[in-house]
């Protein structure tokens, strides 16, 4: 079963970047693969990357309105202190042991995905401990708990109860096996970052903090979505983003197999609105079994007659646009809270529209869908749905 992924906006390469890929990738692995019959190692996964043909700021963001200059050169924000900065904003952090328990909501799976995702971004993860925390996280949402014990009054005894009984000073954890005490150090770690975040978000400032990545992040999609358009319209098919985005849809057609013939695509933001036109236009000979457009815009580019073959009904509250042949199921995912996700299943026939909570507010939502183990875990149910 090819997957492909697709990244929308604001996707720019680096250490980061490499990072995020490494863990996305790990889930899709963990938590696509097995349920279906398929060994996760032996899954073609491809991330075409455009982020490089995408939009440059010339001046590096200096048209952001922003009184004091300072703030341009402040220390990077984790997406950690982001998710944190938004259960916070308009009270006072919890303290530091107790920081995953308040920001979880005694959740079981939103501390689940809150640690994931703090554990993910630490620099010396490798692609071995993400996969192995991946495989433990699936056990974790897999289980039929959902809410956090009463009894657990710190972080800690909510990390023992998450990941199983941690390992000693120096030793290993049964949970994952022996020899895995890499992982239980990068737990451990995320765990410390998600409790020391509080008091960086008190001295930054967490309206502040969410208000600028707000203005930068409408800004990136702006400039993407408005270069991706320009593209198209110099040189089709044969445009930078879509040619690359393309070529990796014909390299999931030959990786196919005779046991698994399937190919799914998995397209966030502005990457759902590439795959759909290229494969509704720009290369109609390309195909997906299953596209799973996210927090993505299709709707909206239909609604504004920015694809080419899309009409306009006679009566739009009765009818609906065709899928484009080329298009097996579609699934189409929004957050309500996510301002740059538009419905598409009252625009095209046939596409279902799901609700899911990324468990944050405007600012994160956009960018939270990837880095919530729980969404992967829905994916594999409607992958087992449609067959």
């Amino acid at each position: 079963m090819p997957i492909v992924v697709v990244h929308g906006v604001g996707t720019r390469s680096g250490r980061a970047y490499t990072r995020r890929v490494a863990a996305r990738t790990a889930l899709v692995r963990r938590f696509l693969c097995r349920p279906l019959g398929l060994e996760p190692e032996a899954v073609t996964v491809l991330n075409p990357y455009w982020g490089d043909v995408a939009a440059r700021f010339r001046w590096n963001h200096l048209s952001l309105p922003d009184a004091d200059d300072e703030a341009f050169g402040t220390e990077p924000v984790a997406p950690t202190e982001v998710l944190l900065a938004e259960s916070t904003l308009g009270s006072l952090p919890a303290p530091p042991a107790h920081m995953l328990l308040a920001a979880s909501g005694r959740s079981l799976h939103a501390a689940t995905d809150l640690l994931w995702c703090a554990a993910a971004d630490v620099e010396w993860a490798t692609e071995a401990e993400l996969d192995t925390l991946a495989a433990t996280v699936v056990r974790i949402l897999g289980s039929e708990a959902t809410t956090v014990p009463d009894d657990f009054q710190d972080d800690v005894a909510l990390l023992r109860h998450i990941v199983g009984p941690l390992a000693t000073e120096g030793g290993h954890d049964e949970a994952f096996g022996r020899g895995d005490a890499g992982t239980v150090d990068l737990l451990r770690e995320g765990l410390s970052r998600i409790r020391t975040s509080g008091t960086r978000l008190v001295s930054a400032s967490a309206l502040e903090l969410l208000r600028r990545k707000l203005h930068e992040m409408a800004a990136v999609f702006a400039g993407d979505a408005v270069t991706y358009l320009r593209q198209r319209e110099q040189f089709g098919a044969a445009a930078p983003i879509s040619r690359t985005v393309a070529e990796a849809l014909v390299e999931a057609a030959r990786a196919r197999s005779a046991a698994d013939p399937r190919v799914v695509v998995i397209a966030h933001s502005m990457g759902g609105n590439i795959v759909f036109d290229l494969l509704n236009h720009l290369r109609p000979e390309l195909c997906c079994d299953v596209l799973v457009t996210v927090g993505s815009q299709v709707g909206l580019f239909a609604e504004l007659d920015l694809f080419e073959g899309v009409h306009a009904p006679a009566d739009p509250l009765r009818d609906r646009a065709p899928v484009p042949a080329s298009i097996g199921h579609w699934l189409n995912v929004y957050d309500s809270c996510d301002v740059l996700a538009f419905a598409a299943g009252r625009i095209f026939e046939g596409v279902q529209d799901r609700a899911f909570s990324t468990g944050v507010g405007l600012i994160k939502s956009h960018s939270s869908y990837f880095i919530r183990p729980s969404f992967f875990d829905r994916l594999a149910a409607f992958l087992n749905e449609v067959g």
